[in-house]
């Protein structure tokens, strides 16, 4: 840390300080607060800043210069060699590394990126590509610069050429051939120095000396070729230098003579210290150092060249070797024998207490007519006027609570040290000390008090209303209607008709865990709430209702809340002061103001405005901006990338797009966002398409991916600044290749020799199987054949089984009955004969020519039985008699054994037979039921007469069956069911036929 007043530090107390850093630094705070103001009851201005040393990586404490060249690196010269900052980690190089000397006064950057140091013996080298260089002509230069002084500023032009000036006196130049020109030295009669510039002409603007005396000098500039008289008040030591703001003005130092020069005019002033360096920032003040001196701030450079007071003394008592501006208002300062000094911003003006070591702000109000009155958190009382004068009033000497002006010279305190009021008079103020956390009064003789116990209402000293019970109210106000507002960490509350009730209903969503910490009435109509946890809250009143309008700020404790009409509202957090505005579509945007920025604390409890300067009591002192000039950041850093790690090892940066194979899959990515505003505050996001569809977000500097599958990629890495601007996004594509056997080639090679060998086998198979197909086929052939003589052999059992059956049927009907019946019998016979003749050839023959059969063997049979037997017929009608084909004779055996077993025996009721088909997709079904004696009944029948028979015909048909069915899963087969009544009486019998369709091959 620094000292920023505007005291005159002795040496002692520098040696003190550097003592108290080495030695005990834990102590120098507390030494440097201690001497930060002038006396005991002023207040000084003071920055947010923070300071780079030894101990953070600077080489040495001794900082000579430094610059910020155009990739966004920060250069500093030292006396121990140079050093480039990143916003993170310092990288330092000295004779070691190439340098040409370790003390290093100036740094300069080419138009090709060098960047050039110029060293305290004279040689010259360079920074590029990541290696420091010595420059080519060193000898001859050092030969050329014999007690002649050394380089001080140089240029290099686009031909290579380098141009320089001299200390204490002179210029000269270098031809790209080591062709050496000093144009003068300090015993010329007539010297001239340029002005470096971007545009390295000779002629481009020079300072012309002319001698007039032994120690006298008569000035001169030089420009588009006309001489312009400046001074005849120069020095004798005739030291120089030049410091360009823009391409159309600069600062000059001779001597002891200081100048300005743009288009307009040329400012002179002999000044009597020994200058260091000279700077303007944007809003046109001076920033000029001298030795020991610190920094003199003026306002503009008439106010500098006019003799008038400076409007601020920085850091007095050291030595600023070099002023960088920055955006926003941020300030890098190289300081000889302190390092070097970031400030944050000096828009902010910070105003510290000097008493003790205690800074917060525990108190702050305004009056009627904008006067600002703020207090010390030990009770210390200050006013500031509508000029922005700061003035001491006085020390209450306790801590305050708060602070309530009644009437322009009576005001009120609240602390928790009173039990009792007391008041008295001090620097014409009439001051009122009560014991409270807070307070407010209302048309000069109603008052509010909050206390530990809970709120009262006091009318000239008098409670005359006291809440009922403990609450921890904190804050207390009224609005135009005359409702008083309370809140708490209960709540909202309102008094109304003599009684406090709850308001929370007033407050949306969470009501019930809202903390209000500060209630501000904005207009007529609306009041705002500032809460822990839970937002700001606009509580409007339209046509009797209260409507809520919440910004949602959860993660902050909003302290204190101000609103303008241009920016919207000013919140006082934890987090530091939070900038609000609310669209006409009820959009709000945020922004949020803190350290970064150029708070001493982002602990911020109260804050109001006047005009256009806000003011905020934070727990380090007192801030004060001019809005305009808090703006946000829109410039997003500037994002480089390093070499990508692929298992371990650097890749060419020029070789993109990398393609890599499938074992170089360990891909490590680093970056760096480089910005001189806020260094190191940076945020990153990245994804890498191909894997991930989301951005990710770090802080981190570097992301690896351990094990990634061959794909294509792209990584894509932005950064942003502390408000949220993102910076242009860094893309590195690349490849990993499959392994050669996974790769498309080597697939579709194999692929073809795998189809080829394929082919061969499946040739080799299906030959072999065709082979074994024509053996099965030919063995099929056999068996098909041996079935059916098998099938035709026992169908030729069946023909003269029926023939025998049908005979001794004709005999019967000849004995029994008429000669004409019996000729009957026979033609039918003959047709049924006929008709089995007819079909002998074929194992198939279609249903509609089996039903017919069936039907004149049935009828025959009837007339054998004289006609007792009734029989029907049923076809399902899906089924289409004329196409399906049946084995020939398969339903006929098992009708005749219903007739002979079933019918023949039974001597009562009613003798039926029912012939039933119907299909599913694959077979015909046929069911044949009989109301005979049952299969038991005729067993005891047959056993009784002594007649061991088993019916040839149902055992051929079984057979058939079988051999039908061969190799087809029983798709042929019959099942005998006995049927009985529900008292166990036989019924009868059924028997059910599956038999498989015919496919076409089998058709004949």
């Amino acid at each position: 840390m620094f000292n920023m007043s505007p005291l005159n530090p002795t040496h002692f107390i520098f040696a003190l300080i550097k003592f108290l850093k080495n030695k005990r630094p834990q102590f120098l705070f507390l030494f440097l607060s201690l001497i930060l103001g002038s006396t005991a009851f002023s207040q000084n201005i003071s920055y947010n800043y923070k300071t780079y040393d030894v101990e953070e990586g600077l080489p040495s404490s001794e900082v000579y210069c430094l610059i910020k060249d155009a990739q966004g690196y920060l250069w500093f010269g030292t006396d121990a060699g140079v050093s480039r900052f990143n916003g993170y980690e310092f990288t330092n190089y000295s004779i070691v590394d190439g340098l040409s000397d370790n003390t290093i006064f100036t740094i300069y950057e080419d138009y090709r990126g060098r960047i050039w140091f110029l060293g305290f013996t004279g040689g010259i080298s360079y920074y590029e590509n990541g290696l420091i260089h010595s420059y080519r002509h060193n000898d001859k230069l050092l030969e050329a610069l014999e007690d002649k002084g050394h380089i001080s500023k140089l240029i290099v032009g686009h031909d290579e050429t380098i141009r320089f000036c001299l200390y204490p006196w002179g210029s000269g130049k270098i031809e790209p051939e080591g062709e050496i020109t000093i144009h003068s030295t300090r015993e010329d009669v007539e010297i001239s120095h340029p002005f470096l510039r971007a545009i390295a002409e000779e002629n481009d603007q020079i300072l012309i000396a002319r001698k007039l005396g032994e120690k006298k000098l008569s000035l001169y500039l030089k420009r588009n070729g006309q001489e312009e008289f400046i001074t005849e008040h120069g020095s004798a030591t005739y030291y120089s230098y030049s410091y360009l703001l823009d391409s159309n003005s600069s600062f000059f130092i001779v001597g002891d003579i200081l100048g300005y020069v743009n288009p307009d005019t040329i400012l002179t002033k002999k000044f009597g210290g020994g200058f260091c360096t000279v700077n303007m920032n944007a809003e046109g003040q001076v920033w000029l150092t001298e030795k020991n001196k610190g920094i003199k701030i003026y306002k503009n450079t008439q106010d500098l060249f006019g003799g008038k007071d400076p409007i601020m003394t920085l850091f007095n008592g050291l030595t600023i070797s070099q002023i960088l501006f920055e955006q926003h208002g941020a300030v890098w300062l190289s300081i000889e024998d302190r390092g070097v000094c970031y400030i944050y911003n000096y828009h902010i003006d910070n105003y510290l207490s000097n008493v003790g070591n205690r800074t917060e702000i525990s108190a702050m109000c305004k009056n009627e007519f904008d006067e600002l009155f703020y207090v010390g958190e030990t009770g210390e009382v200050y006013k500031v006027d509508t000029l922005g004068v700061h003035s001491f009033l006085f020390d209450i000497e306790m801590e305050v609570n708060s602070i309530y002006f009644a009437a322009p010279n009576k005001l009120f305190v609240t602390n928790f040290q009173n039990i009792s009021h007391k008041t008295w008079q001090e620097n014409g103020y009439e001051i009122h000390s009560l014991n409270g956390r807070n307070l407010a009064i209302i048309d000069d003789t109603e008052l509010w008090r909050i206390t530990s116990a809970g709120i009262n209402k006091e009318i000239s000293g008098e409670i005359v209303f006291k809440s009922n019970g403990v609450n921890f109210f904190k804050t207390v106000c009224q609005d135009s209607s005359g409702i008083v507002w309370i809140g708490g960490n209960k709540g909202l509350y309102k008094y109304e008709n003599k009684e406090i009730t709850s308001a929370n209903h007033l407050l949306g969503e969470n009501r019930e865990k809202t903390k209000v910490n500060r209630i501000r009435v904005l207009n007529s109509k609306t009041i705002l709430i500032a809460t822990k946890s839970s937002g700001l809250h606009i509580l409007t009143r339209k046509n009797g209702e209260y409507l809520d309008q919440i910004i949602p700020l959860d993660s902050e404790t909003l302290n204190d809340v101000y609103f303008d009409d241009e920016q919207g509202f000013w919140i006082a957090s934890n987090k530091g002061i939070l900038n609000a505005k609310i669209d006409s579509t009820g959009h709000f945007s945020l922004r949020k103001i803190n350290h970064l920025n150029g708070l001493p604390s982002s602990q911020v409890n109260h804050i109001t405005g006047i005009n256009n300067i806000i003011y905020a009591g934070t727990n380090n002192g007192l801030v004060k901006f001019d809005k305009k000039f808090i703006s946000p950041n829109n410039n997003p850093p500037k994002l480089l990338m390093n070499p990508i790690l692929v298992n371990g090892k650097p890749q060419d940066s020029l070789k993109t797009p990398f393609q890599f194979s499938h074992n170089q899959n360990h891909i490590e990515f680093s970056f760096i966002g480089l910005s001189g505003y806020n260094p190191g505050s940076i945020n990153y996001r990245y994804r890498l398409n191909g894997i991930e569809q989301n951005w990710k977000y770090t802080k981190s500097r570097s992301i690896s991916y351990p094990s990634l599958p061959p794909n294509d990629y792209l990584f894509i890495v932005e950064a942003s600044n502390e408000d949220g601007f993102w910076s242009e996004a860094q893309q590195i594509p690349f490849s990993i290749t499959s392994p050669f056997w996974k790769r498309g080639v080597f697939i579709a090679i194999a692929g073809f020799l795998l189809f080829i060998l394929i082919s061969a086998y499946y040739n080799y198979k299906e030959k072999r199987k065709l082979e074994k197909y024509e053996k099965s086929r030919q063995f099929e052939e056999q068996k098909r054949k041996v079935i059916e003589a098998k099938l035709i052999a026992l169908r030729s059992q069946m023909n003269p089984h029926f023939t025998f059956n049908s005979l001794a049927a004709i005999q019967n009907v000849m004995i029994n009955f008429s000669v004409k019946e019996a000729v009957d019998y026979m033609g039918k016979f003959s047709s049924l004969v006929r008709k089995i003749l007819e079909n002998s050839e074929n194992l198939y023959i279609y249903l509609d020519e089996e039903l017919e059969m069936l039907q004149l063997y049935l009828m025959l049979e009837n007339i054998r039985f004289n006609n007792e037997i009734d029989y029907s017929f049923k076809v399902a009608p899906s089924i289409e008699q004329d196409f399906v084909e049946i084995p020939s004779m398969i339903i006929q055996p098992f009708i005749e054994n219903a007739i002979i077993h079933g019918l023949a025996p039974k001597n009562e009721g009613i003798k039926r037979i029912e012939v039933e088909f119907h299909e599913d997709f694959e077979s015909i079904y046929c069911s044949i039921t009989d109301t005979g004696v049952g299969r038991k009944k005729a067993r005891e029948i047959a056993k009784k007469s002594g007649i061991k028979h088993q019916s040839l015909g149902i055992k051929i048909t079984e057979e058939r069956l079988k051999l039908f069915g061969a190799g087809e899963n029983d798709e042929f087969a019959f099942e005998i069911k006995d049927l009985y009544d529900d008292e166990g009486t036989a019924t009868g019998t059924q028997v059910q036929i599956k038999l498989k369709k015919k496919d076409d091959d089998q058709r004949s």
